[in-house]
Formats: C-alpha cells, structure tokens, sequence
C-alpha cells in the first residue's frame, strides 16, 4: 500500500490531492495500517520497520533523476558478473562468449523523492529493434539464448511527479560460436581446400591410370592386331608358297609330259626311220629309182622333225618358268653355246642320268657322255667343278 495525503485549499474551500504526492509506498503494513496526528503539519505513521515521522509542512524535495545500469549477470550454471556501475554511466561495448549468451541486467535511478514511484520500461536493439515495452516498477531483465551479433540495451524510467523520462544504455556483443568464427572459416576453407585437393588428386589418378589402362588394352588390342596381320600374313604367304608350289608342280609335271612325249615322239620317229632305211636298202631294181627318191626325202624330213621340232621351244618356255629365267641366263653369260647344248644343259639341271637323257637327244649314252665332256669346257669348269652342281646355282 501507499499513502496519500488530501490538502484543503481555504481560498476555494475545497480538497484536492498531488497524484504524485505518495509516500511509503510497499512499507505500510498491509491491512493494519496505523497513523497518528501530532499536530495539523506532523504525523506519525507505522511501519514494517518501525515508525516513520510525515511532515506535510516541508516541501518536497525533488532532484534530477539519474538513471543508471548497475550490474549485468550471466546467467548459467553459476550467475556471474560481468558488469557493475555505480556513479558513471559509459556506452563501451560489453563482449560477452556464446556459451554464455543468458544475461540479467539490472538498473536503477538515485536522487529521487522515495516517496514517489518509479515505472521503468525497456528494449534491446541488435539485428531487429523491438518495441518499447510498458512501464512497470521492475528493475531486472532477463535475456536467454541471444544469437551472436551487437546488441544495445535501453531502459528509460518515468516517475509520477511528470519529470520527462531519463534514457540509460548499455551495449554489448555476443561473439558467435567457436564454429562461426573466422578462424573456424578458415578452417572451413582450408579443409575444402584440402578435400578438394584429395579429390583432384584422386581423380587425376584415376584419370591417369585410367589412360594408362587404356593405353594397354590399346597396345594389347595393337599386338593382337600385329599378331593376327603376321599370321594372315604368314598364311597368305603360305598360300601364295603352296599356289607357287602347285603352280611349279603343274610345271613341272606339264616339263616332264612334254620330255616324255618329245621321248615318245623320237622313239616313234627312229622306229619310222628304221623301217624306212630297211626298205629304201632293200629296193634295188631300176625301176623303182622314184620310190627310192620318195623315201629318202621321207628319212630327211624325219631328220629334220628329230632336230627342229617346234616342242623344244615350248620346253625352254616352261622350264623358264620353272626354274627362273635359266636360260636367259645362259645366254647372258655364254651367248656361244648352240640350242642343243642349252638342252643338255636343261637336261642335266633336272637330274636327268646319260641313259634317260640320250633318247631326248636322239643320240647314245656314248654320244650323251662326249656332249657333257664338250660342254665342261664351253663352261670353263674345272676337273674337280661339278657340272651339276654349277647348273643348280645358276639360277639361283
């Protein structure tokens, strides 16, 4: 309760009352509130602490009010103080850790009638800036789990004497967490830095064994290629060796047909021969002169077919074939050898004995053997020189 006073105004003869006359506001004893009167100008008046002398006599002394914000607390497991102010106010910034961003703040004025009330009303500004909230005689504020940033606290206080209202101030910050600070930041970055620079290593790596991989199944696929190249090749080679092999079989089977039909032929000429010598023997009457002539123009004409047959050129032109130019190559290199001793020449590079070679030649074997020796020294070789062996190199 509080206690009021009602004055009279003789002038008007009225009664009226200072709404900001009050005095022992809160210290009267509720319900059992006492007073007594000495005189018109002195009471005494009971208290919870005791008794109190009221002069309505003197007036009211009024000061300046002084308004100040005395102590700040962080509220935790322990309230600590972080902040005390008794005569000077100051507006240095107050910088308080994020574990510990619950705080009290406490204010209050002095030099002031205590016998009038005081209404305070208050704000914080920081990132949004809140209203001013109503008055009220409470002198404490509370703040729990404010965010990192700069925040100013205002209080101003308004008493029922009408004085305009007196504004305090007090600024403090509240750091961010250890992990929103720029060294948490830098750590930040340097750690994505370095997961980057793990992640760029690892994927040069792998890029790089990657090309590497392929490079070697490239290589791979290229010795493969070169592999299977070589063996077509090697098979066309192989092909193209047994189409040359068939092709020399055919020939030479085509040399020896046509030996053994120039044989054939020859043998069939002598036959003919023969006979034709034994009837042109028999025939000697006069009479029959013409049929003598007939015959030996007959024996001629055989003689000329055994030594000029037209198989002898077919023959040089296959085993030409055969075997590379050979005689093309006797002519090169001895022009003065004649068409049979070219033959013979044949006859002996294909192995052929004296005994199979003499019915080629329409000779002996004694004839075949004085060829030989005539041709060893149209060859220039030596006693100890192999004629067959020389005729195998030359074409060679």
């Amino acid at each position: 309760g509080m206690l009021k006073v009602l004055r009279y105004n003789p002038a008007k003869k009225t009664y009226y009352k200072n709404d900001s006359e009050v005095y022992l506001r809160g210290a009267l004893i509720e319900h059992f509130e006492s007073l007594y009167m000495c005189d018109k100008s002195q009471l005494i008046i009971g208290t919870e602490e005791g008794f109190s002398l009221l002069r309505l006599d003197q007036p009211v002394h009024t000061s300046h009010l002084n308004l100040q914000i005395r102590k700040v607390y962080l509220t935790g497991v322990r309230d600590s103080l972080v902040y005390y102010r008794s005569f000077q106010d100051t507006n240095e910034p107050l910088v308080i850790p994020y574990a510990d961003n619950s705080l009290r703040i406490e204010y209050s004025v002095n030099n002031y009638d205590k016998t009038s009330p005081v209404f305070y009303s208050y704000r914080l500004t920081g990132a949004k800036v809140e209203e001013w909230s109503e008055y009220s005689e409470n002198n404490t504020k509370e703040y729990t789990d404010l965010s990192e940033g700069i925040y100013t606290f205002n209080v101003k206080v308004m008493t029922e004497k009408g004085e305009a209202p007196v504004v305090s101030s007090i600024t403090f910050e509240v750091l961010p967490p250890w992990y929103r600070t720029i060294w948490a930041y830098l750590c930040y970055f340097l750690l994505v830095a370095a997961v980057a620079g793990y992640v760029y290593i690892r994927v040069e790596k792998s890029r790089k064994r990657l090309v590497k991989q392929k490079e070697e199944e490239l290589l791979k696929h290229q010795q493969a290629f070169q592999e299977e190249r070589e063996l077509i090749d090697e098979e066309i080679n192989t092909l193209k060796e047994d189409i040359w092999q068939s092709e020399l079989r055919h020939k030479s089977e085509e040399l020896i047909r046509m030996s053994l039909n120039m044989v054939r032929k020859n043998e069939m000429l002598q036959e003919i021969r023969k006979e034709a010598v034994g009837i042109s023997n028999a025939i000697n009457e006069e009479n029959l002169v013409s049929i003598r002539r007939k015959n030996l123009r007959m024996i001629t004409h055989i003689d000329t077919n055994l030594e000029h047959d037209d198989d002898l050129k077919a023959f040089q032109s296959t085993f030409d074939s055969v075997h590379q130019n050979f005689f093309k190559r006797l002519d090169e290199q001895f022009p003065e050898l004649s068409n049979r001793d070219k033959i013979l020449c044949a006859y002996i590079k294909m192995n052929l004995l004296s005994k199979e070679i003499a019915p080629l030649l329409n000779i002996s074997v004694r004839g075949v053997e004085i060829s030989r020796y005539r041709l060893r020294k149209k060859l220039e070789l030596g006693e100890k020189d192999s004629l067959t062996e020389f005729l195998q190199r030359l074409s060679k």
